[in-house]
C-alpha cells in the first residue's frame, strides 16, 4: 500500500511548484537576495536557507536539513510576489490586520507558549537577542525580530503575578497583507514561538 502524504506535504509540494513559476533572477532584484550558483539565499528569523532554483527544495545552510512547513509556507509566500511590500512603521496585533476569522485569536495560541515562557523573561530576552533583536521599549521582554530582513515583527512578553496571569503578544506592520498572507503571519508566528521555545530548552 502506497503511504499516504499528509497534507503538509501536498502544501510544500504545491508551494513548490508556484515558485519554480517564478524568475529567480527577478527574486533576488526584487528582495536584495544573495544568490550561489542554483540556491537563493534567505535568512528566516535569523536562520540563513538555501533555496533550489531546480527544485525548489529548501534546506538550512547550517546543515540542519530541510526546512520544516512554517518556514517553507513563509518563505515561498513572502517571495513569489510581483513588488515587494511597503513598512509602514505602526504596529498592530494580528486581529487588527483587517481580516478575521472566527474562532481564531492570539488568546488560545498564545496560551501554553506563555506558560511555558514564565519564569524565564533573562532566558528569553537573551533568546530574542541572540536572533539578533532590538530592544522594544514596552514589555518585560520586548524586541523587534526579522522575520526577513525587509519584514520584522515585535515580541512582547509580561511575567505573571498574584493577580495576572503572564502574557506574550506578537505586534505586526500595519501593512503585514502586503508582504504575506493572513494565514501565513500564523505559520510565521509559529515557527517564531517554536525557535524561542528551543532555545529555552537547550539553555535549561
Amino acid at each position: 500500500m502506497a503511504e499516504k502524504i499528509s497534507n503538509y506535504d501536498l502544501q510544500i509540494a504545491a508551494a513548490r511548484k508556484q515558485f519554480l513559476q517564478w524568475d529567480p533572477e527577478a527574486i533576488v532584484q526584487r528582495f536584495h537576495l544573495r544568490r550561489e550558483g542554483d540556491h537563493l539565499l534567505i535568512s528566516f528569523l535569523h536562520r540563513l536557507y538555501k533555496i533550489s532554483t531546480v527544485t525548489g527544495e529548501i534546506i538550512r545552510a547550517d546543515g540542519g536539513g530541510e526546512a520544516d512547513f512554517n518556514a517553507y509556507l513563509s518563505i515561498f509566500d513572502a517571495l513569489c510576489r510581483e513588488e515587494a511590500g511597503e513598512l509602514s512603521g505602526q504596529w498592530r496585533t494580528i486581529n487588527d490586520l483587517g481580516i478575521h476569522h472566527p474562532g481564531v485569536g492570539e488568546g488560545p495560541f498564545h496560551a501554553s507558549y506563555e506558560a511555558k515562557f514564565s519564569g524565564h523573561t533573562e532566558a528569553l530576552s537573551a533568546a530574542c537577542r541572540d536572533m539578533g533583536g532590538q530592544s522594544f521599549p514596552v514589555g518585560d521582554v520586548g524586541y523587534i525580530l526579522d522575520v526577513f530582513p525587509f519584514f520584522p515583527v515585535v515580541f512582547q512578553f509580561w511575567e505573571g503575578d498574584e493577580e495576572f496571569p503572564p502574557q506574550l503578544r506578537i505586534l505586526w506592520d500595519r501593512n503585514t497583507l502586503s508582504f504575506v498572507r493572513y494565514e501565513t503571519a500564523w505559520y510565521i508566528a509559529s515557527a517564531l514561538l517554536e525557535r524561542l521555545s528551543e532555545y529555552l530548552e537547550r539553555t535549561k
